[in-house]
């Protein structure tokens, strides 16, 4: 099983071809920009900001608006609940008070939220997880979390292939999922014999990669060379991160 972003990872754009190392750097600190900005005005600038990246990889639009569906099922209470818990001045809507300092407040959190999802979308969208990881190992983050995350993401796509190998399984024996103790106990078994599988599977790829080599630390054919270009993006951003702070405070 491959994983969805793998496939656009090796598009060709202004932000594929960035150098990973500074592509990272840059696109986390608009990142936390984002996500430090208190005016709603200025989160909307964010938005823009996140919005030209996303257009520059060429992404499908089809893809963009699934992974903004499954945000806004979180986002959308927000309206819903700030504008009538918050503390402030007060309006009527349809009969019920609501704060309008709430409604500012949902709609600045709204804002932040979709921003950081699409720059988050342009990182992950045009670079290959190991070549990431990869990259942040090079911008010091401690080597373990790298190679923790690394062999996470391999062989999650494994076990959940696995999973659903025995629940075509489980269906094929005529096992149907109902509210009762056979159904908890067959689905206990089958986590169960998973986290079995999952620990032997773990020991025998130790065991392979010290036969191939490995004593902490891993290797990749990729050669990281940064280009002008590389730094005029990078500059570019940090310049749109320090004016969004700065007209943020004030």
């Amino acid at each position: 099983m491959k994983a969805e972003i793998e496939h656009y990872a090796q598009q060709d754009s202004p932000i594929h071809r960035w150098d990973a190392r500074w592509k990272l750097a840059s696109l986390f600190a608009l990142i936390l920009t984002a996500a430090i900005v208190n005016h709603p005005l200025v989160a909307f600038y964010a938005l823009l900001v996140s919005v030209a990246l996303l257009a520059l990889t060429r992404l499908p639009l089809s893809l963009i608006m699934r992974r903004l569906g499954v945000v806004h099922f979180f986002l959308i209470p927000c309206f819903i609940i700030l504008p009538f818990t918050a503390s402030g001045d007060r309006i009527d809507i349809i009969g019920f008070s609501a704060s309008w300092q709430g409604a500012v407040l949902a709609l600045t959190l709204y804002l932040r939220a979709v921003a950081i999802v699409l720059i988050s979308i342009v990182l992950l969208y045009s670079t290959s997880m190991s070549l990431l990881l990869r990259a942040a190992e090079r911008l010091r983050v401690p080597r373990v979390l790298v190679q923790v995350g690394l062999l996470t993401y391999r062989y999650i796509f494994t076990l959940a292939n696995e999973l659903t190998n025995m629940r075509r399984a489980l269906i094929s024996r005529g096992f149907r999922s109902r509210l009762n103790g056979a159904t908890y106990r067959t689905l206990a078994n089958m986590v169960g014999i998973t986290l079995i599988r999952s620990f032997e599977r773990t020991d025998r790829i130790y065991r392979a990669m010290q036969c191939r080599g490995y004593r902490g630390s891993m290797h990749t054919l990729h050669r990281f060379a940064v280009q002008g270009a590389d730094v005029g993006k990078s500059a570019v951003c940090l310049t749109a991160a320090v004016l969004l702070l700065l007209i943020d405070r004030l």
